[in-house]
């Protein structure tokens, strides 16, 4: 003869079964073999922060991460805030593709990032230098980003400059000593014009770091479409993503290599 006998809360029996497997609302369920502090399975409380309300039968690998959220397992409990809020959208129901899962990992992020914390663009995406946000390279292939021209137009002005130089060096050279202080003041001028933009626009990066909200808008927005061109930023102005396949590494390369190699030439232009 059987009986039936009450499981302990939040214990709950599961549908169809004869044990006490499943965990009730605002709770999930926790197997043994995932948590060594425990003798039996065992239902956990559903973290208040980064984690949806819980249903009945909720096990850890169901947990609904609330959009801004992210955790790195289908069987990790710790949630973690994203350093980007947008690109977490959270668990979406009935997302699920043949490469992930919608409640970890790539699956919480949006279609245009991934990685940890969804800190990372996806392949043929750029990170925009104004928004922050990952933009999909398509539509630049078609129409480049307002700064591109001027910038071409600037090194061509800046090549034929030195190409009459080279080709005419005598009156290059005469007439050079005869405004050579307006050169000189001009070059200061200029110099200190520059790095107090870098510092600027370093500083906007700094306030955010430590938490602040940085610079009002629309000074901020100003100040991130030109902190690429002053922080010579090369991946961010030419956006290279979108050029050539790079990873990483060719980015920390280019972005470190580049500037010293502009600096570099300009020493050796200068002497």
């Amino acid at each position: 003869r059987t009986r039936c006998e009450g499981c302990d809360f939040p214990l709950m029996a599961q549908i169809g079964g004869s044990g006490c497997g499943a965990c009730e609302r605002g709770y999930y369920f926790q197997p043994l073999f995932l948590n060594k502090s425990i003798s039996t399975d065992w239902c956990e409380v559903c973290p208040a922060d980064g984690v949806m309300p819980c249903p009945d039968y909720t096990t850890i690998e169901q947990l609904p991460i609330k959009p801004k959220y992210w955790r790195t397992t289908e069987k990790s409990p710790q949630i973690l805030e994203c350093d980007h809020p947008f690109a977490c959208i959270g668990t979406v129901r009935g997302k699920n593709t043949s490469s992930f899962t919608s409640n970890f990992g790539d699956g919480l992020c949006a279609d245009e990032y991934e990685g940890v914390l969804c800190g990372v663009c996806r392949s043929e995406h750029y990170r925009s230098s104004i928004s922050g946000n990952c933009i999909n390279c398509e539509p630049t292939k078609d129409a480049s980003p307002w700064y591109i021209q001027p910038i071409v137009i600037l090194i061509i002005i800046v090549l034929m400059l030195i190409g009459w130089a080279l080709s005419h060096r005598s009156e290059a050279s005469e007439y050079y000593e005869a405004r050579k202080d307006y050169f000189l003041t001009m070059n200061n001028h200029g110099t200190m014009m520059f790095v107090t933009f870098q510092i600027i626009c370093s500083l906007s990066s700094a306030f955010e770091f430590r938490g602040a909200s940085g610079y009002p808008s629309p000074f901020k927005e100003i100040m991130s479409a030109v902190s690429g061109i002053f922080t010579i930023d090369v991946i961010g102005v030419m956006h290279i993503e979108c050029l050539a396949q790079t990873n990483f590494e060719t980015q920390l390369y280019a972005s470190t290599l580049g500037p010293l190699a502009i600096i570099v030439f300009d020493m050796l232009w200068q002497a």
